[in-house]
C-alpha cells in the first residue's frame, strides 16, 4: 500500500509550475517538513487539490531530504496537467502546501523517540549538522558533502554558506538558495547576473516584485545576455534612470538592450 500525501495548490498556475518542473528536471520536489518513514523508490500517491478539483498522482520516491521535502518521479503527469490546463506557470516559486494524509500520519514514535529530534522534525528545520560548521570547514569539505546536506545549506544556511553555494554550478542548489528566508538582494544579484544563470531562475526573479525592488537585482538582470527583449522592457522600469543613462553610454549591455534603453529614455524626455 502506498503512502498518501495531499498537495494543495494555490491555483492552476501553481500546478502548471510543478508540471514544468517535472518535465525539465525529470523529478518534482514536494516541500514537506515532517516526513513519514519511507524507503527509497517507495510508491506514493499524491492527492493534488486545486480549489474544488482533485486528482491523484502515482509517484515514486527518489530521495527524502530532511527539513526540505521529498523528491519524487512522476511516470504520468496527465492528472496534474488536467488541473493545470490553460494556466501559465508563475515566475515565482509555486505555492503548494504538502501534508501527509491523516490516515497515514504517525501519531507517536514507536520507541518513544528523542523529544528534541521530534520537535525538529515538526518544525520543518533540520538538526544543526553542517549548518553549524564554520566557513573554513565548509570550504574544505564542501565537495565531500552529500546532496541533502548541500540542500540544507542552501535552504537554511547563513550568508557565508550561501555565497559559497552561489559560486557553484549546481542549478538545483541555486533554486534552494532563492527559498532561503535570509537571502539578500545582493546575493540574488550575484546568482542572476552570472552568464550561466538558469533561465528558469531568471524568469522567477523577474516575476517577483519583491526582488525587482532591489536596484542591484534589476541592474544585474538587465546586464544578463540571456534576457529576452520582453523581459528587458519589464526590468527597465525597476532600474534608476541615471543607471540606464550610464548603460546606454557604456558597453556593459548588448546593442539590442541599448536600443531599448534609449527608446525608453527618449519616451520620457530623459535622453
Amino acid at each position: 500500500m502506498s503512502t498518501k500525501l495531499v498537495a494543495r495548490f494555490a491555483g492552476a498556475e501553481d500546478a502548471a509550475a510543478k508540471v514544468e518542473e517535472a518535465r525539465a528536471q525529470g523529478v518534482m520536489m514536494l516541500p514537506l517538513g515532517e516526513q513519514p518513514q519511507l524507503a527509497q523508490y517507495a510508491p506514493l500517491t499524491v492527492v493534488c487539490v486545486v480549489g474544488e478539483s482533485v486528482s491523484e498522482l502515482e509517484c515514486e520516491l527518489v530521495q527524502a531530504i530532511p527539513g526540505a521535502g521529498l523528491v519524487v518521479r512522476v511516470p504520468d503527469l496527465a492528472p496534474l496537467e488536467e488541473l493545470a490546463q490553460g494556466a501559465t506557470p508563475p515566475a515565482t516559486a509555486p505555492a503548494v502546501d504538502v501534508s501527509v494524509a491523516p490516515e497515514e500520519a504517525d501519531h507517536e514514535d514507536e520507541d518513544g523517540g528523542d523529544e528534541e529530534a521530534g520537535q525538529q522534525r515538526k518544525s520543518g528545520r533540520p538538526s544543526p549538522g553542517v549548518l553549524s560548521w564554520p566557513i573554513e570547514k565548509l570550504q574544505s569539505e564542501f565537495g565531500n558533502l552529500s546532496q541533502p546536506d548541500k540542500i540544507r545549506l542552501a535552504r537554511y544556511g547563513k550568508r557565508p554558506a550561501r555565497m559559497l553555494i552561489a559560486r557553484t554550478q549546481d542549478k538545483m542548489l541555486h533554486t534552494f538558495l532563492l527559498m532561503n528566508p535570509k537571502i539578500g538582494g545582493d546575493e540574488v544579484a550575484v546568482l542572476i547576473g552570472a552568464p550561466n544563470a538558469d533561465p528558469s531562475m531568471i524568469k522567477r526573479v523577474i516575476g517577483s516584485p519583491e526582488w525587482l525592488r532591489h536596484t542591484s537585482v534589476a541592474r544585474a538582470l538587465i546586464s544578463n545576455p540571456k534576457l529576452t527583449q520582453q523581459q528587458v522592457v519589464k526590468v527597465m522600469r525597476s532600474v534608476p534612470l541615471d543607471d540606464l543613462r550610464r548603460m546606454a553610454r557604456t558597453g556593459r549591455v548588448r546593442a539590442s538592450v541599448k536600443r531599448e534603453i534609449i527608446k525608453y529614455l527618449e519616451a520620457r524626455g530623459m535622453r
